[in-house]
C-alpha cells in the first residue's frame, strides 16, 4: 500500500511578486545635540516616550548663563540711558557727530552681547526639534556634556521605510504606488501593507540593482520598529 495525503481543493488568487530582504527604517531620525557645555541637572523624557516638537528633553546647569545674561542686561540698560541722554544733546546741536556715532555703536554692541547671552541661556534647555518617539537617551543626571554632543535621538515611526534593491531586469515590473506586503520575524503569520514610494533613477554599476523605497504606515501595527529585519514582497 502506498500512503496518500488528501487535501481539499480551494479557490485562491495567484499573484506574482519580487522578494527582497532588508531592515526597517524611520523616515525621520534626528540626533539631538547640546549647543553648549554644562552639567545635566534634570532629565524629563525617557526612551520610548512620545514627544512633540519643542518638548523639553533635559536641562543643564544654567546659573552661570543666567548670571551672564543679567550682567549683559545691566550693561545694555546703561548704554541705552547713555545714548538717550547724548541723543538729546546732539539734537540741540550741542554734541559732535563723532561722539554721537560712538555712543550709538556702544549701544549696538551692548544689545548684541545681551542677545548672545540670552541665546546661551536658552541653550541650557534642550528640546526636541521634531515630533516623534525618543529612541536613545545618551546621558545621565550629573554628566558633563560638551558642545555638539549627542544627548538624545528622536524618530518618527509613521511612516516606516523599507529600502530594498532589485535586479535591473525587474525594473519594468515596478512603479510608484504599487502594493507590497511586509513580514517580520517577530510577528509570524502576520502581513503588513505597504506601497512603493520612490524608485531610484540610477542603477548601481557594481551590483546591477536599483534602490526601491517602500513606505509602511506606522499606525497600522504597533509592533513594527526601525531596525527590524523584514521580508518585502512587491506584488507584480
Amino acid at each position: 500500500a502506498v500512503p496518500v495525503k488528501v487535501e481539499r481543493v480551494v479557490r485562491e488568487d495567484i499573484s506574482d511578486y519580487i522578494l527582497a530582504n532588508t531592515t526597517l527604517e524611520a523616515e525621520r531620525w534626528v540626533d539631538v545635540r547640546s549647543r553648549t557645555s554644562g552639567q545635566v541637572v534634570e532629565i524629563l523624557r525617557e526612551e520610548g516616550d512620545r514627544v512633540v516638537r519643542g518638548a523639553v528633553l533635559m536641562k543643564l546647569d544654567a546659573e552661570a548663563a543666567r548670571l551672564q545674561a543679567s550682567q549683559m542686561e545691566v550693561a545694555f540698560q546703561d548704554a541705552l540711558r547713555n545714548f538717550q541722554r547724548y541723543e538729546r544733546i546732539y539734537q540741540r546741536k550741542l554734541g559732535s557727530q563723532e561722539r554721537y556715532e560712538e555712543v550709538k555703536a556702544q549701544l549696538d554692541r551692548s544689545k548684541a552681547q545681551l542677545e548672545q547671552a540670552q541665546l546661551n541661556l536658552s541653550y541650557t534647555t534642550i528640546s526636541s526639534p521634531v515630533t516623534g518617539t525618543v529612541t536613545i537617551r545618551s546621558v545621565e543626571v550629573g554628566n558633563m556634556v560638551t558642545n555638539n554632543q549627542v544627548v538624545f535621538s528622536v524618530a518618527d515611526f509613521d511612516p516606516l521605510l523599507a529600502r530594498i534593491r532589485i535586479p535591473e531586469k525587474n525594473i519594468g515590473k515596478i512603479k510608484v504606488g504599487q502594493g507590497a506586503r511586509i513580514t517580520v520575524e517577530s510577528a509570524p503569520g502576520r502581513t503588513f501593507a505597504g506601497r512603493v514610494k520612490m524608485i531610484s533613477p540610477v542603477v548601481n554599476p557594481e551590483s546591477g540593482t536599483i534602490k526601491v523605497t517602500i513606505e509602511i504606515p506606522g499606525k497600522q501595527a504597533g509592533i513594527l520598529r526601525p531596525g527590524m529585519f523584514a521580508s518585502v514582497y512587491i506584488i507584480t
